[in-house]
């Protein structure tokens, strides 16, 4: 293993030394020599003292001969290399307790490995007072990151752009609470999924160039094989359950609830899906970090199959402004935007994803001489229920007037209420005809006028426009056979006569 000379240097802490090295004084030695060679470290004698010089870098080391110097250097070596080694073994067998434990005798430092749920792995046992570190006790106790120290971590912009970086960072906490530590912390990344990340707290000695080297240099050791722990042990690669139900991967109610709650939020929609296709995008970790840093109306925003995919709450006071600058970013930067219709449950949100991408998908396709760079589902609704997607996929890709209607009316199913969406797949059927939709609905010519002013009001999309009444006959279309093969009760006699020309 090469070392550099702020590497050598982290493991003289009990000798009387001198320091003369660069900040970027490279990773390039092999050994210690007592004459000069290439990519080693001289050791020399100088009056009581001994040099361990690189180039312009050296150390002085203090009163001592240069036998018991050069062995000592030349140890380090050795050291490392056992290190490096005991690493490499531990990681394959995933025991990452020993991963840190003995990184900890490099380091001189408290650590922690914690996994993408934000619960710790392995952690070292030093104790503090709390009110030195009260976040490190609760990790030791709870074996999670609090709630507290993750919303210091995200309401503060330059705490927050660090600790998405892959390269180690040093976070100056002191700057946010005086009685907070200062950390070196490292995000682990597979195929731009998040596996973890190592904090190390500067308790014993301060940081420097050697452990920035040093925690680099482990995390290429262990991140290959932690990400097959994390899938194996959490059942997932990322730290959010809302990712996994982008993946449509299996996710129970109690992950969404507990992520939910630790960070005080509630899976209540509407939510509407956004998608920026392909990773064109430069540095899209710290894209996402503008995104959350100015638009809290995003639940989450995830790297998925090289699209940067940003789930919206659509209740939010910033929904609005979020999306204009989603919109704006695209238009400006010509990378593709696709929207998905509302989604009101979570659990659904796979297929609003699939929405956004087919809208952009379709969007391209029909718009290719044009400087369209924004896709909205909405407007290409028809052509998917057209297409051969599955059932399931077409009804959650239905109209979200009929969608709305339609839950509704599975809510109060046993109150005796009209079908609406009868009555108004017949009228649009007879083209708006008062006088045909109430002969085929036995019904008065008031009441119907009734009905039909009642639904219009309660409706969010004009039936004026042609594009608009296709989409809401093809969406009732659509129900009715979702209905029929999932046994749903309706009054099937009606459909099958009013639905004749679809069916």
């Amino acid at each position: 293993m090469r070392l550099s000379m702020w590497m050598i240097a982290n493991l003289l802490g009990n000798l009387d030394t001198e320091l003369h090295i660069q900040k970027g004084a490279p990773i390039s030695l092999k050994s210690a020599r007592r004459v000069y060679a290439t990519n080693c470290v001289h050791i020399y004698q100088q009056d009581e003292n001994v040099i361990c010089r690189n180039g312009d870098d050296y150390i002085i080391i203090k009163d001592i001969d240069v036998e018991t110097a050069f062995e000592l250097i030349q140890y380090i070596f050795d050291f490392y290399d056992d290190w490096y080694t005991s690493v490499l073994t531990a990681a394959t067998q995933n025991d990452y307790q020993t991963v840190i434990n003995n990184s900890q005798k490099l380091f001189h430092n408290p650590m922690v490995l914690l996994g993408p749920n934000l619960k710790v792995i392995a952690i070292t046992s030093e104790k503090f007072p709390i009110k030195y570190n009260e976040e490190w006790n609760y990790l030791q106790v709870h074996r999670c990151s609090s709630y507290e120290t993750m919303q210091k971590i995200i309401s503060d912009p330059m705490v927050r752009s660090k600790s998405i970086e892959k390269s180690p960072q040093f976070i100056n906490f002191s700057q946010i609470n005086e009685n907070m530590t200062n950390v070196l912390t490292a995000g682990l990344y597979y195929n731009n999924e998040t596996c973890g990340r190592i904090t190390l707290l500067e308790k014993k000695r301060k940081f420097n160039e050697g452990d920035i080297q040093l925690l680099t240099i482990l995390i290429s050791l262990i991140t290959p094989h932690i990400h097959g722990y994390i899938i194996q042990n959490i059942g997932v690669s990322i730290a959010n359950p809302i990712e996994n139900l982008l993946k449509k991967e299996a996710v129970s109610k109690e992950e969404v609830k507990g992520w939910m709650d630790f960070h005080h939020l509630n899976d209540e929609g509407p939510f509407v899906v956004y998608v920026f296709s392909g990773l064109h995008i430069s540095e899209p970790l710290v894209f996402l970090n503008t995104l959350f840093d100015e638009h809290n109306a995003i639940l989450g925003s995830y790297i998925i199959d090289n699209n940067i995919v940003s789930v919206i709450k659509t209740k939010s006071k910033t929904y609005k402004k979020t999306c204009d600058f989603l919109d704006r970013h695209a238009k400006s930067t010509k990378i593709p935007l696709g929207k998905s219709l509302s989604c009101n449950d979570i659990f659904n949100i796979y297929h609003y994803y699939k929405q956004a991408l087919y809208a952009i998908e379709t969007g391209k396709m029909l718009n290719r001489t044009s400087d369209m760079y924004v896709y909205d589902y909405f407007d290409y609704g028809v052509t998917f229920l057209m297409g051969d997607s599955s059932l399931e996929e077409k009804h959650f890709g239905i109209h979200p007037d009929i969608r709305n209607m339609w839950e509704k009316q599975q809510m109060r199913r046993n109150n005796n209420t009209e079908d609406e969406l009868l009555t108004l797949f017949i009228y649009l059927k007879n083209e708006r005809s008062i006088l045909k939709t109430s002969k085929e609905l036995f019904i008065h010519r008031n009441t119907l006028i009734y009905r039909i002013k009642k639904m219009l009001q309660k409706m969010d999309y004009t039936i004026e426009d042609s594009y608009n009444r296709l989409f809401l006959q093809m969406s009732i279309h659509i129900l009715h056979m979702y209905n029929l093969s999932h046994d749903i009760k309706e009054n099937h006699s009606n459909y099958e006569n009013a639905s004749s020309d679809y069916i």
